[in-house]
């Protein structure tokens, strides 16, 4: 049970598939150590969003060991530290660290057939203190005391309610709607999204003060930028900016 990381580029945005269908996509050491190569090389190129998800119509799961802990970590901390916003698009069960993983993306969007999971509690395992800290950022403390506490599975509908995927398309528009709104924020100033992204991540972080230096320097950047140039001239002209990442 190997399975694989696929990539599909399509200009602005690219496409990270879970690929092992034969077991639901479910994550293997394998793929969790392809995540950050495929992020890396990916960021050498003009991405503007990436889409995350599985391959068919199941999305992702994972196992839970003490093994995966370092893959995981390095897993996450890639998604974190990519520039641009990365999007779950969930069909089928998202269980366990596959769940974990989506948790750790920009925005997630799923299709009212899915599940969701963590499970930890089923199998005696403990959860990680960055998982858990993605899950409270996520659902809020008395949400992610129940997912943790009950191992509990979730439908779409609860799922919103909770806040662990931000919309619900059906089966036959999902991907339209998902592309669409990745058409937008790539069509949007990339440094300006780029510092929403690490602004919000940094405010996020619980463990550490909010890195103020980065944000400011992203903030600079920004006023900086030929794009903001371009903003400007571009609403006095009453026309669409053409932004360049620059």
């Amino acid at each position: 049970m190997s399975g694989s990381i696929g990539v599909i580029e399509e200009g602005l945005l690219s496409w990270m598939i879970l690929q092992n269908s034969a077991h639901r996509n479910a994550l293997t050491t394998k793929m969790w150590a392809q995540i950050p190569e495929v992020l890396d090389n990916l960021s050498r190129k003009k991405n503007r969003v990436v889409i995350l998800t599985g391959e068919g119509k199941e999305a992702f799961g994972s196992a839970q060991s003490e093994k995966y802990q370092k893959l995981i970590h390095n897993a996450i901390e890639s998604i974190k530290n990519f520039k641009a916003p990365i999007i779950s698009l969930i069909r089928g069960y998202c269980l366990g660290g596959g769940c974990g993983l989506a948790l750790s993306t920009d925005l997630r969007y799923a299709t009212p057939n899915a599940v969701f999971g963590i499970t930890p509690s089923k199998i005696g395992l403990g959860y990680s203190q960055e998982a858990t800290e993605e899950l409270i950022s996520a659902v809020g403390f008395p949400n992610a005391k129940e997912i943790l506490f009950t191992g509990n599975r979730y439908d779409s509908q609860k799922a919103l309610k909770m806040g662990i995927i931000n919309d619900i398309f059906d089966e036959n528009s999902i991907e339209n709607k998902v592309r669409k709104i990745a058409d937008i924020i790539s069509h949007n100033a990339p440094l300006s999204v780029q510092h929403a992204k690490i602004t919000i991540n940094e405010l996020m972080k619980k463990d550490e003060k909010p890195n103020t230096e980065k944000i400011q320097k992203s903030f600079i950047t920004c006023i900086k930028s030929e794009d903001y140039k371009e903003g400007i001239l571009a609403f006095l002209e009453k026309r669409k900016a053409d932004f360049k990442g620059e």
